[in-house]
Order: structure tokens, then C-alpha cells, then sequence
């Protein structure tokens, strides 16, 4: 009886501590990134389209980042050109002359995503920004992405949605 009973509380702590089940304290964020063609193809590098930050502590978002790469693709090109990128959205809203720091809301408006360069240079939204990198056959460029909240502790716990469209052409 006495096993059962250990095997039993057991399994409901194991059960308690499933990943996916959410805590207290902690948030889920996926966003959805889309690819627009452009004068060089573009894909991140493991092929994914979704980016997720799982299970982040509500007292550590403004300390949470997750670095991506992207792989741009040009081909048939001059010497001497360069990439450019565009991240834009207009999901849940989004204008980019009110949006917080110029990050990307979430479906929650307390919440949202910023994105930099590996030399932490913030990427603007809705903008073509040049980039340093020369536009070869493929070309791997790292980016930075940073969760931001100026109200922390009341944000609901669970899981949060958004999406970006990324488009990459040289010039």
C-alpha cells in the first residue's frame, strides 16, 4: 500500500511538471516569420518559421534574448553589393510610429519583441535598413531578438503570439 501510494504521488508530481503546462511565473512567446521575396532569397537557417522563448520567467524578460540566423541567398549579382533587410508587420495593430522602443507587439500589448545586430544596434520596423554584410552567394547574418515589458508583473502568465515578415534584397 505504501508504494502505491509513493507511485501514485509520484506521478502526479511528474504529471505537475510536464513541460508546456505553465507555472506561476512563467510566459511562452512564439511569433511566426514570414519570407518576402525579394532580389536575394532568405530563409533562417535551420529552416524554421516559428521562433519561440519558452518558458521565460516573468521577473527576466527585459534580460531575455534568443539569437536567430538568417541565410540570404543572392545570386547573379555585381561586385560590391551589399544586403539590405525589412522586418515589417501590421498584425495586432502595429504602427510603427507608437510601437514601444520601435519593438514588435505581441498579441498582448505589455509585450513585445525587439530586434538588433550582433553589434546590439536596434533593427527599426518598417524600414529597409543596410546592412554591412556583402550580398554572395550565401551569406549568414546573426540577429538578435529581445524580449521587452515595462510592466512585468502584470503580465498574464501562458502564451503569447505574433508575427513578422522579413525581406532581404541588395543594393
Amino acid at each position: 500500500m505504501k508504494t502505491k501510494i509513493t507511485l501514485i504521488i509520484y506521478a502526479f508530481c511528474l504529471l505537475l511538471s510536464q513541460p508546456g503546462r505553465s507555472d506561476d511565473n512563467q510566459i511562452y512567446v512564439t511569433f511566426k516569420v514570414a519570407i518576402q521575396a525579394g532580389t536575394c532569397d532568405i530563409k533562417m537557417e535551420d529552416n524554421n518559421t516559428n521562433i519561440s522563448f519558452e518558458s521565460v520567467n516573468k521577473d527576466a524578460i527585459n534580460t531575455t534574448t534568443k539569437e536567430i540566423k538568417l541565410q540570404t541567398i543572392c545570386s547573379g549579382i555585381a561586385n560590391n553589393k551589399h544586403i539590405q533587410l525589412n522586418f515589417s508587420t501590421n498584425k495586432y495593430g502595429i504602427n510603427p510610429n507608437i510601437a514601444t522602443n520601435n519593438y514588435l507587439m505581441t498579441s498582448k500589448d505589455n509585450l513585445s519583441i525587439g530586434f538588433y545586430d550582433e553589434d546590439d544596434n536596434v533593427i527599426p520596423l518598417n524600414q529597409i535598413i543596410n546592412t554591412k554584410y556583402d550580398a554572395n552567394i550565401s551569406t549568414i547574418i546573426p540577429i538578435v531578438l529581445k524580449l521587452y515589458t515595462d510592466t512585468s508583473q502584470d503580465i498574464e502568465t501562458g502564451s503569447f503570439d505574433s508575427s513578422v515578415t522579413i525581406h532581404a534584397q541588395y543594393y
